[in-house]
């Protein structure tokens, strides 16, 4: 559903949109730069359609809420400060690297899977 009702100009942000809403409940930190690095790439396609307008507000509104949200919980100085979101994001990229190498010298691999 979320794929589907992206403006056709807007496609190119289909994976990063994907990626939001699967991380969405495991690693909200994440999910939540993936929506917004979503919104900025589409509001530089085309901020000006009625198309676009029509999808990137409720989009931006959602980002909003959902900074306002993280503010509050635990993840309140990752989201407040630059250097600790940087940490944060490299700290999940190495965990998702170290995963990924583990299952790759097991011979267990299989993207599907291990990432979905």
């Amino acid at each position: 559903r979320l794929i589907m009702s992206i403006p056709s100009n807007l496609a190119p942000i289909s994976p990063y949109l994907r990626l939001y809403k699967e991380l969405s409940k495991k690693e909200e930190v994440i999910s939540y730069y993936c929506l917004m690095y979503a919104v900025e790439k589409a509001i530089k396609i085309d901020s000006k359609s009625k198309e676009s307008v029509s999808f990137l507000t409720p989009k931006i509104d959602e980002l909003e809420n959902k900074k306002a949200q993280l503010s509050k919980g635990e993840e309140n100085e990752v989201m407040n400060s630059n250097d600790v979101t940087m940490a944060y994001m490299e700290n999940y990229i190495n965990r998702l690297f170290d995963y990924a190498d583990t299952k790759d010298r097991e011979s267990k691999w299989d993207m599907y899977a291990n990432f979905y």
